[in-house]
């Protein structure tokens, strides 16, 4: 597995992606783009933050079960955090 420095430039790349991604669809409203043009860039700006969570969330739950193993708390804060980010 990557070490923390790799996990966060990972997540970093890809919120930067979706930044651009942004300033594009902002860009296209200026321009008076089709509707649907607009709405399929958020569809994908969706999909990258969606992404990104279950990235950020994939990784906490590794590191829960490898340093507190056998613990309850580690499991129900994973649980926790991965229903706050799925609802």
């Amino acid at each position: 597995m990557k070490d923390k420095g790799d996990w966060r430039e990972d997540i970093l790349r890809r919120m930067r992606r979706v930044e651009g991604q942004a300033r594009g669809v902002i860009k296209m409203v200026e321009e008076g783009r089709e509707c649907e043009e607009v709405i399929l860039q958020l569809a994908a700006i969706r999909e990258a933050v969606n992404n990104t969570g279950i990235r950020i969330i994939s990784v906490n739950l590794l590191d829960c079960i490898r340093q507190d193993a056998g613990e309850g708390d580690s499991a129900e804060r994973a649980i926790e955090l991965f229903m706050k980010f799925s609802c």
